[in-house]
C-alpha cells in the first residue's frame, strides 16, 4: 500500500472520529436527550488522536528530503505555516481527548470541539489561496465541517434516542431545526469550497481530483436527498423503523464521502 494511501486513510480515520465527536458532544445541549455512550465518546476522543498524530507526522516524513533529525523536526515546526496549523490542530485534538477522557461535557468542552473541527481547515487545499479569497476558503471549509459534525454526528446520537421508547418525537424535531442550519452550512460551505478552488461550481472529470470530487458531490446529493425524506416523511411517530434505517443509510453514505474527501485531498484540482 503506497504512502499516500495509507495517509488518505489515516485523514479518513481522524477527520470522521472528529466529526462524531463534535456531534455526539453537541447534541445533548439542542436536544436535551442522551447522546452516545461515555465508553463510546472516549474512543472517538482517542480514535482522533492516534490516527490524526500518525497522520500528520507522516505527512511532516513525507516532506523530508534527508533523514530527518532533531533541528529539522524544530525548523518545521515553529517556521513554516504547515508546522504552526499542525501544532494548533494536535494541540486541539489533545486537549479534547484528555477533557472527554476525564468526562468532561457541556458548552465548554463542546466548544474545543468545534475549534478542533474548524481547525482541519488549515490543511489540504484550504490553503492553496492567499489574501481575502483565501480567508473565504478557509472559512467555508470550516463551516462545511463544521457543518457535517454537528448533522452527522448528531444523527448518530439520534439513532440512541429513537431506539428508546419514552423519547424520540420532540428529540426529532428538536434535531431537525438544528439539522437545517447544518445541511445549509454544509452545502454552501462545499460548495464555495468548489468554486474558490476550481473556479467552478460544479466539478469536472477530467483528472482523478475531478473524478474523485464528482463522487463525493454525488454521495453528498444523496445524502441530501434521504435528509429530506425523513423530514417530510419517515420522522412520522408511526414510521419509526424506516427512520432508523434510512439514518443508517446516511451514515454509510457519509463514510464514502469522508473517504473521497481524504482521497480528494492528495489530489492537485488542476493536475
Amino acid at each position: 500500500m503506497s504512502i499516500d494511501l495509507w495517509a488518505a486513510l489515516l485523514r479518513f480515520t481522524h477527520v470522521g472520529a472528529s466529526l462524531f465527536l463534535l456531534g455526539a458532544l453537541a447534541f445533548p445541549l439542542y436536544a436535551r436527550a442522551p447522546s452516545l455512550t461515555r465508553r463510546s465518546i472516549n474512543a472517538l476522543g482517542l480514535t482522533a488522536l492516534g490516527a490524526g498524530g500518525a497522520w500528520i507526522g507522516g505527512m511532516a516524513l513525507g516532506l523530508a528530503t534527508d533523514t530527518p533529525s532533531v533541528e529539522w523536526l524544530r525548523a518545521l515546526l515553529f517556521t513554516t505555516e504547515f508546522g504552526r496549523a499542525w501544532l494548533l490542530h494536535f494541540g486541539l485534538t489533545a486537549l479534547l481527548a484528555v477533557l472527554v477522557l476525564c468526562g468532561g461535557r457541556g458548552l465548554p468542552v463542546v466548544v474545543v470541539a468545534a475549534a478542533q473541527t474548524a481547525s482541519l481547515a488549515l490543511f489540504g487545499h484550504s490553503v492553496v489561496l492567499d489574501g481575502w479569497q483565501g480567508g473565504v476558503l478557509m472559512a467555508a471549509h470550516a463551516a462545511h465541517v463544521l457543518g457535517a459534525g454537528v448533522w452527522m454526528g448528531g444523527a448518530l446520537s439520534l439513532l440512541v434516542v429513537l431506539g428508546k421508547a419514552d423519547l424520540g418525537d420532540e428529540v426529532v424535531r428538536r434535531f431537525s431545526r438544528v439539522g437545517y442550519v447544518a445541511v445549509a452550512a454544509v452545502a454552501s460551505g462545499g460548495a464555495l469550497n468548489l468554486r474558490l478552488v476550481v473556479d467552478a461550481w460544479l466539478p469536472g472529470v477530467g483528472n482523478t481530483y475531478g473524478a474523485l470530487m464528482t463522487a463525493k458531490v454525488a454521495l453528498a446529493a444523496t445524502i441530501f436527498a434521504l435528509a429530506a425524506f425523513n423530514r417530510l416523511f419517515a420522522s412520522k411517530p408511526e414510521r419509526r423503523k424506516l427512520l432508523l434505517g434510512t439514518i443508517v443509510v446516511e451514515h454509510l453514505l457519509f463514510l464514502g464521502v469522508v473517504l473521497l474527501a481524504a482521497l480528494v485531498s492528495a489530489q492537485a484540482p488542476h493536475g
